[in-house]
């Protein structure tokens, strides 16, 4: 038995559509960085910014400058470190708060 290859397409429907895929799609943001970000929605639509939800300071958000800057940021920015120190402590004296009940029951 021997096959024979043919050069006519076998029409399969996989969803795929060429024209659908000409459309720009907008790719997730997967980066941890971005719940810490807001993207800014700009008048020129080729100029993307980012703001520190803490600090309120205005990045620049294209693909092409990834998020490493965006990271080195929130390194260094002193409000979003109260803000975690201060989330810390508050999760750190509920932990003895409720330890402390328990030993009083």
């Amino acid at each position: 038995m021997t096959m024979t290859s043919s050069n006519t397409p076998i029409p399969v429907d996989d969803g795929f559509n060429e024209y659908e895929s000409a459309v720009k799609r907008q790719k997730s943001t997967t980066s941890k960085v971005w719940d810490e970000m807001t993207k800014l929605e700009c008048d020129n639509k080729n100029e993307l910014k980012a703001q520190c939800n803490h600090c309120k300071t205005i990045f620049s958000a294209k693909s092409s400058s990834g998020t490493s800057h965006l990271r080195r940021h929130l390194n260094s920015c002193l409000k979003y470190f109260l803000s975690k120190c201060l989330k810390f402590n508050l999760a750190y004296n509920l932990y003895f708060v409720i330890k402390l009940n328990m030993l009083m029951d």
